[in-house]
């Protein structure tokens, strides 16, 4: 199964910023995700990753994101590709999400 894993971040980042993010990201991603784009504001920054295994693909880019001191502002969810159901990732406990 196909899934897109959201990986939120609660600020809206510069354009280069969140470029750099997503660049690092598909680094680590290595062949267990790709790369599907970004978008920013209304306070947040998404980055969007087709995978079928989300989990794995959170984990790989968890350093990414403390090396980009944004690990404490981050909130991670995935659905099916086909769904508009989120299961969340990271933090554990969170019970909505939801992309502007």
């Amino acid at each position: 199964m196909t899934f897109v894993l959201i990986i939120q971040i609660a600020a809206e980042l510069s354009s280069q910023r969140l470029e750099d993010v997503e660049n690092d990201c598909a680094e680590a991603l290595d062949r267990d995700g790709a790369i599907d784009g970004h978008d920013s504001g209304h306070g947040e920054s998404n980055i969007f990753i087709v995978t079928a295994e989300p989990d794995v693909c959170f984990e790989k880019c968890t350093p990414v994101l403390a090396n980009h001191q944004l690990a404490g502002v981050t909130r991670a969810a995935y659905r099916a590709i086909d769904s508009d159901l989120f299961t969340v990732v990271y933090p554990t406990g969170l019970d909505r999400f939801v992309v502007s």
